[in-house]
């Protein structure tokens, strides 16, 4: 920020503008807007995707117009093509755990007893929708 211009928050600050959530996140350079949610398999970061962040962002903190734009970027959050994650057995000695996307830390405590279970080969019953074998030619 400019000298004189209202300090970065030192809590998130998390709000809706026009129905879409928006979040600023202080960290120890700056100070982390976001997000946009799209779902594609790219990391490229729109000008629109970027001007609505930073308009969104104004409305929740008016003085962030005269910060520093540093960086934009993108991520990825894994998902499966029917939304649920993959967990269970690929093979003997593997055994997955992803595919949760934006809200897998909800499922962490599902996830973490899943693959416990499946480790000790006593398969947690609330997790057999979530057989990663169900998208091979063997699962169909």
């Amino acid at each position: 920020a400019r000298p004189g211009v209202t300090p970065a928050p030192s809590r998130t600050i998390r709000g809706s503008v026009h129905g879409r959530p928006a979040y600023l996140v202080p960290r120890g350079d700056g100070l982390v807007v976001g997000a946009t949610q799209y779902e594609a398999d790219d990391t490229q970061v729109t000008v629109a995707g970027v001007r609505d962040l930073i308009a969104d962002a104004e409305a929740l903190l008016p003085a962030i117009g005269e910060y520093e734009l540093y960086e934009a970027t993108a991520g990825l959050r894994p998902m499966s093509p029917d939304n649920l994650p993959l967990i269970g057995r690929l093979s003997e000695r593997v055994v997955a755990a992803t595919g949760h996307g934006r809200n897998g830390v909800l499922f962490t405590p599902i996830t973490a007893d899943a693959v416990l279970a499946e480790l000790a080969d006593d398969p947690l019953a609330e997790a057999k929708n979530a057989d990663p074998q169900r998208f091979s030619k063997e699962g169909l």
